[in-house]
């Protein structure tokens, strides 16, 4: 059976508010049932909860003289990253391949995404008042580079890269 998907607009969230489990999308199958499915699968959010662990990490824990993870990065990134998934399912009713959540220099936050020989890195700043900013690859030709608003998720960035 196939189900109806009920479709949800990027205005029908609170961008300004941190994203939460409830966050959820309604799917009616064929004999007019509903049921209500989490946009945040559980992948991602294992992904977040490993990532967790850099936050612990002290000044030079590289031994280079690296800065370590302030919580409020952290928690930013995930947010972003929680936004980033709700946006995406919201337009292609899709989960989001969970990336991997790294250490980034001065402190940043890495969002990394790799699939065959394509990359897609976002690395999230410390200083709140940076931008973000992105580089992706999918083979000659293909790659983009530029700086991402965090108040408001390109999804087409997103979408370039999985589909």
């Amino acid at each position: 059976m196939s189900a109806n998907k009920v479709r949800l607009r990027l205005s029908d969230f609170d961008w300004s508010r941190p994203p939460t489990q409830s966050m959820i999308r309604l799917v009616q199958d064929a004999q007019g049932s509903t049921s209500l499915v989490p946009p945040i699968d559980s992948a991602l959010l294992s992904s977040i909860e490993e990532s967790r662990k850099m936050t612990q990490l002290d000044n030079d824990w590289d031994g280079e003289g690296s800065p370590g993870y302030s919580p409020d990065t952290w928690r930013r990134a995930i947010d972003f990253l929680k936004h980033y998934a709700i946006a995406y399912w919201c337009e292609y009713f899709e989960p989001v391949i969970p990336p991997k959540i790294l250490p980034g220099p001065g402190g940043s936050i890495d969002l990394y995404w790799k699939r065959d020989d394509q990359t897609l890195l976002i690395n999230l700043p410390s200083d709140q008042s940076l931008p973000a900013e992105y580089f992706g690859d999918k083979g000659p030709g293909d790659t983009r580079k530029a700086k991402l608003n965090l108040d408001n998720p390109d999804v087409g960035l997103l979408a370039w890269f999985m589909r």
